[in-house]
């Protein structure tokens, strides 16, 4: 039985906190006994809830005319599955579930119609088929679905077929001298896909222009063969990470000029040779966050090819959980701080600001993303957990944050 939950509510915000020009906005799901915030995209929030029986669902809240919407994913077999992840990008919410294996839905906003992404031909019973996402950029979908190539002791042989999806059809990706199966589009921006494929020599990077058709190998110079992994594009970059051609092999991270072809290897500022690896590399506007494995985080502004480091003062460590162009959010702690807690922060660039929720538990707030000056993330209270959505127009300077507490 194909099953369908869409359901809208109109309230207003849980509470609406003031503080001198700081106005916090709790999100709270009408009828929900725990509320997350995941992601946010113009005026649209997405993430999940609980409710009385502990049941998780998905929700859509829009800022404007304050509608909370169910968005649960139909045609699912179990009666409980769970929502692992939910994003919004443009006029659609991206799902996956997990219940006996994972799978992925596009929910449009606008026409609050569904794609269930089975692959080709595919539908809920085809047997040795599934679908994984790996990017989005409005209608356009990147990601792989098996096909089945034969049998062998009662056991299917498959291979993972790349293929864009342009909101109707499935296009397949095949980068021309791969290795069947091979290809795998991890990120789509406009009218270009980056990714990964093999061929008798390894493992390479990917470009593939879709209005030219045309395909581009991404393999750094300094990398060992198969070495590089493109991870992000925007513009004119791309980011991603490679293990240099060293008898260590150590990680740095790169950055990519489409326009030009040049290669620029990124390595964290605060670590040295062998003594940490680039780990993660993230894009946003002019700038670059890189992370190593000592859990130190950096920005690397492109234009002034200068280096900021992300460390709270005072703090023993700094954890960004998101970015949005030079504006950093995440937690810092130090050693008297307990295990589990960790003050909530604003890094603009210049200035370092505490994110403190008027009548939340000291030091368990939890920013989670931040875009176009709008923060979310949880809170917790007497009364449990909350999300909470803030304006970061209104947050005040520290002016001296080694006496916070």
């Amino acid at each position: 039985m194909r099953r369908l939950s869409i359901c809208v509510l109109i309230v207003l915000f849980g509470r609406d906190y003031t503080k001198g020009a700081d106005t916090w906005k709790t999100l709270d799901m009408p009828g929900a006994v725990q509320t997350t915030p995941r992601d946010i995209d113009g005026n649209n929030i997405v993430g999940i809830y609980s409710d009385n029986h502990l049941k998780q669902h998905c929700f859509l809240y829009d800022m404007i005319t304050q509608k909370w919407t169910i968005i649960d994913a139909p045609d699912m077999p179990s009666a409980n599955p769970i929502s692992i992840i939910i994003v919004v990008s443009g006029d659609n919410v991206m799902e996956r579930y997990y219940e006996y294996t994972e799978r992925d839905f596009m929910y449009n906003i606008s026409s609050q119609k569904w794609t269930i992404f089975y692959g080709p031909g595919g539908n809920r019973d085809t047997i040795g088929q599934s679908v994984k996402i790996f990017g989005t950029d409005g209608n356009m979908v990147v990601g792989t679905y098996t096909i089945i190539t034969g049998k062998k002791d009662y056991r299917l042989i498959t291979i993972n077929q790349g293929f864009v999806y342009n909101g109707t059809n499935y296009i397949n990706l095949d980068k021309p001298g791969s290795i069947a199966g091979s290809t795998k589009p991890v990120k789509v921006r406009g009218n270009k896909i980056i990714g990964l494929y093999e061929d008798i020599q390894g493992s390479h990077g990917f470009l593939y222009d879709m209005s030219m058709q045309v395909w581009s190998i991404l393999d750094m110079p300094e990398a060992r063969i198969g070495g590089t992994e493109p991870i992000a594009i925007t513009g004119n970059y791309v980011v991603g990470s490679y293990f240099d051609n060293s008898k260590h092999e150590f990680q740095h991270g790169f950055l990519y000029n489409i326009n030009t072809g040049k290669w620029i290897t990124l390595d964290n500022p605060k670590i040295t040779v062998g003594a940490g690896r680039t780990t993660l590399i993230r894009i946003s506007g002019n700038n670059i966050l890189v992370k190593d494995d000592d859990v130190h985080f950096s920005l690397y502004n492109i234009p002034n090819q200068k280096w900021t480091s992300i460390e709270m003062s005072g703090a023993d460590e700094t954890i960004v959980s998101d970015f949005d162009d030079n504006s950093v959010i995440g937690t810092y702690s130090n050693r008297k701080t307990p295990s589990n807690r960790g003050r909530a922060f604003l890094y603009n660039g210049l200035t370092w600001s505490n994110i403190d929720i008027p009548d939340s538990i000291v030091d368990i707030t939890r920013p989670t993303k931040i875009k176009n000056n709008l923060i979310i993330g949880t809170y917790y209270n007497k009364s449990g957990q909350h999300g909470f959505l803030y304006d970061i127009t209104a947050l005040k300077e520290i002016t001296d944050t080694t006496k916070n507490p």
